[in-house]
């Protein structure tokens, strides 16, 4: 009998999960697209939309590495031959987004807008929506961005940047990204924004005191013994938002170490716990958690953004939080929303605080007493 190479058999599976995928045959209810692939008959010719000529996947997933390449070598008429015949699937989804990446950061704005208006919303990828935010100067998603002190893709760097140097841009949202990038080791993408800003760091103003956090936020700096002394040194000549951040940062390390009397005494000097990142912030619930202070973890969790104050996880333990300094009414209030959040760990023990059921473990029961073992062999209980 002969068996495939693996060589050979990757892109032919390659092609029956993509073909699978992007069927636009309604499924039964309870069916995903990988049921379409157990159930395939690999013996038969591959799936297909049924507009497309048979063995048509097959001739996009080979095409597909090549118009990726085409992508990077800047070759424009070679990608839009390969999508003009690949349809509408997975692989032209991707090929089509990178293209548009790579003519955003061109500015090759009127092709762009013409692929764009071809991707459907719900696949376009993040940095491709910042390069047409950026072609039409709007800056609504930058507003948000700004927010996020992480790494963030080129195009919405750039749009971050643009909206920055028209003034657009919430200043203190602005700074504090710049401090998240310089703590993170972004150095040029904070030094960029410090100068969109009009305030970059060799400019003797608030870039170069920004910059000068480095000695103490620093990847490397943060770790040294001195860090919090450096810190309590160059405070007078901080903001308010410069000290907050930059205490959180060596909170957030010694917490991570489970040092926890430091943690909470560099926290603790957090002026604005606005500047804290979301990171940071639960790092600071966990010291306080690990050290039982309720009342303090009540507070933190308070000081949350709305989305981790309403996640399970904290709704639990400003549950017990309360609990423990006696609020039993507001503690029991905070399970059962806890318990209402769905199938996950705190939601289980948010339900068994209040007495309630826990169905999902009585399904799991059910299921082991009807379980049989594979070989067909008696149960052994």
């Amino acid at each position: 009998m002969y068996l495939p190479s693996m060589k050979h058999s990757l892109p032919l599976l390659a092609a029956l999960v993509l073909a699978a995928c992007s069927s636009t045959n309604t499924l039964p209810a309870g069916k995903t697209p990988a049921d379409n692939i157990e159930t395939a008959d690999l013996s038969a010719s591959v799936p297909t939309r049924p507009a497309e000529p048979e063995g048509k996947t097959l001739a996009d997933y080979g095409g597909y590495p090549s118009a990726l390449d085409a992508v990077k070598q800047k070759n424009d008429a070679a990608v839009a031959a390969y999508l003009e015949n690949a349809g509408d699937s997975a692989m032209a989804e991707n090929v089509r987004n990178e293209w548009l990446k790579s003519l955003g950061a061109r500015k090759q704005w009127t092709l762009f807008a013409q692929e764009y208006a071809k991707l459907e919303p719900a696949g376009r990828a993040q940095e491709v929506e910042c390069y047409a935010d950026s072609s039409r100067n709007d800056y609504t998603r930058a507003a948000e961005l700004v927010k996020n002190t992480g790494k963030l893709p080129s195009g919405c760097t750039k749009l971050l940047e643009q909206a920055a140097a028209s003034g657009l841009l919430d200043g203190n949202d602005a700074w504090r990204r710049v401090r998240g990038l310089l703590a993170g080791r972004q150095t040029t993408d904070a030094r960029n924004l410090a100068a969109a800003l009009g305030s970059p760091f060799d400019g003797g103003t608030q870039g170069s005191r920004e910059y000068a956090l480095l000695n103490v936020i620093g990847k490397e700096a943060r770790k040294s013994p001195n860090a919090a002394a450096l810190l309590s040194e160059m405070e007078s000549g901080l903001s308010l938002e410069q000290r907050s951040f930059a205490w959180g940062v060596l909170g957030h390390y010694q917490s991570q170490n489970l040092n926890v009397p430091a943690a909470l005494d560099y926290y603790g000097k957090v002026a604005d716990r606005r500047q804290l990142t979301d990171d940071q912030i639960e790092w600071y619930a966990r010291a306080a958690l690990r050290a039982r202070r309720w009342d303090e973890l009540a507070s933190v969790i308070s000081h949350m953004p709305e989305k981790l104050q309403k996640s399970p996880t904290w709704l639990y333990w400003l549950a017990r939080s309360r609990a423990a300094t006696g609020n039993t009414q507001e503690a029991k209030k905070l399970y059962k929303q806890a318990a209402a959040t769905g199938r996950n760990f705190y939601a289980v023990l948010a339900g068994g605080r209040v007495g309630a059921q826990n169905r999902y473990a009585q399904q799991c029961a059910r299921c082991r007493q009807k379980q049989r073992p594979p070989y067909g062999g008696r149960r052994r209980d």
